[in-house]
């Protein structure tokens, strides 16, 4: 995932990445557990800044931590209130 410096409609259409802030992700990460581990209601194609962003981030990237594939049986249904 790349942060970007703003809009591409301010630049031009250009978006301009920050490679400090960018995180690299081995595995899958899904997009209900980082939802749930932000605590917000994350939509696709959306942007966040500030807080929102941040939390995002921290988000993606305790997620990321776990080091864990995603397309498993277990984390495919994980907060979803099913167990086996």
């Amino acid at each position: 995932m790349d942060v970007v410096d703003g809009d591409a409609a301010d630049r031009g259409g250009n978006v301009v990445v920050c490679p400090s802030a960018t995180v690299l992700f081995r595995h899958g990460i899904m997009f209900d557990a980082v939802k749930k581990r932000s605590g917000l209601n994350v939509r696709m194609y959306e942007s966040y800044r500030g807080a929102d962003a941040h939390a995002i981030l921290d988000a993606l990237d305790k997620e990321y931590h776990l080091d864990t594939p995603w397309f498993t049986p277990a984390r495919w249904l994980d907060g979803h209130g099913v167990d086996f």
